[in-house]
């Protein structure tokens, strides 16, 4: 008995690879009354790629992204960044004493500079990066450990790992 509805399969499966369609080969479209006919942009929309893991691609990409441990400041970079740190802190009390005197002199004087290497955390992942650039300093804020510069950033003193006074005041 199953020998016969192999012979029969194989049979047709034999006509089907000989390219024997002579039976559906000239029917009309079949219409359904239910349903309109699907445009050919509808239709091409069905075979479009179809991203099953949104976000992944970024999530990798994350995952990739470089960020740096915060490292331990030696004794001697801590050192060094103390001696800076009080030429900075001398040279914003004679500016702010400069101006506030509103001597002739004083208009001449500007904010002290300084070249600043310190750490940010980063927002997403644990680690971030150093960032190296050359401030005008408006004060240093000994007590919330600040340096604040004159476009109203904030530097913590903790984040330091390098500083160096650029401009003296004339």
């Amino acid at each position: 008995m199953k020998k016969d509805i192999y012979k029969d399969i194989n049979e047709l499966l034999k006509d089907e690879l000989e390219g024997n369609y002579e039976d559906i080969i000239n029917l009309s479209r079949p219409s359904s009354n239910g349903f309109p006919k699907m445009s050919k942009h509808d239709r091409a929309a069905q075979f479009a790629p179809f991203a099953a893991l949104t976000g992944y691609e970024d999530a990798i990409a994350e995952e990739g992204r470089y960020v740096e441990n915060r490292r331990t400041v030696t004794d001697e970079e801590q050192f060094s960044i103390n001696l800076e740190l009080n030429k900075l802190l001398n040279l914003v009390k004679e500016y702010k004493c400069g101006v506030k005197s509103f001597c002739s002199e004083s208009l001449e004087k500007r904010k002290p500079t300084v070249i600043v290497k310190y750490f940010v955390p980063d927002a997403l992942k644990s680690g971030g990066s150093y960032l190296s650039e050359e401030i005008r300093v408006r004060e240093v804020d000994l007590n919330n450990r600040l340096i604040i510069a004159e476009n109203d950033k904030f530097i913590g003193l903790d984040d330091i790992v390098g500083l160096c006074v650029k401009e003296e005041l004339k």
